[in-house]
């Protein structure tokens, strides 16, 4: 019993302390970029080819959390605050958004299911298995990692923000 005490806590530790990171929907920074085409048009491809050179091209780093990414690259993408559309303002005990009308691009504040019950931010790519709610996004670790963000897979099942870029 005592053997596996140690194992069992240093597990808790390293699960408590991970915050915004994703372990079964890890794909990392070194995976594939996706290809352009999935980014569909207008201000959702912008966000998404911008995220896509932050990661890829540049390893830019933001520190802070997915929330501070999420932003720096909405506003690198020439989408500052006040040109962003809400779309989506629940709460994060719920009601949650009806996700069907995600859009490539969108600003997707959930809670990451994959790690534990905590609240992330990710751009929507797009669905791997709409009826699973399963997505394919760029997101950022948080935390204050010095790492830059990466390609990921979230569940969507608690969605409690939806905002988009705009161009009006």
């Amino acid at each position: 019993m005592k053997k596996l005490y140690i194992p069992i806590c240093l597990l808790a530790l390293v699960l408590f302390f991970g915050g915004c990171a994703t372990m079964s929907g890890y794909y990392g920074s070194n995976a594939s970029a996706p290809d352009d085409s999935l980014f569909g048009q207008g201000p959702g491809r912008n966000v998404l080819s911008t995220a896509k050179k932050m990661i890829y091209l540049e390893r830019k780093i933001v520190k802070g959390s997915c929330w501070d990414w999420v932003d720096a690259v909405y506003t690198r993408a020439g989408y500052p605050e006040k040109k962003r559309v809400t779309v989506f303002r629940g709460d994060e005990g719920g009601p949650y958004a009806d996700v069907s009308g995600l859009k490539p691009g969108d600003w997707v504040m959930h809670y990451n299911l994959e790690y534990l019950p905590y609240t992330h931010s990710s751009l929507f790519i797009r669905w791997l298995d709409k009826r699973a709610l399963l997505a394919e996004v760029f997101d950022y670790s948080g935390q204050d990692k010095e790492v830059p963000g990466k390609l990921s897979k979230h569940c969507y099942a608690k969605v409690f923000g939806i905002l988009r870029a705009s161009d009006k």
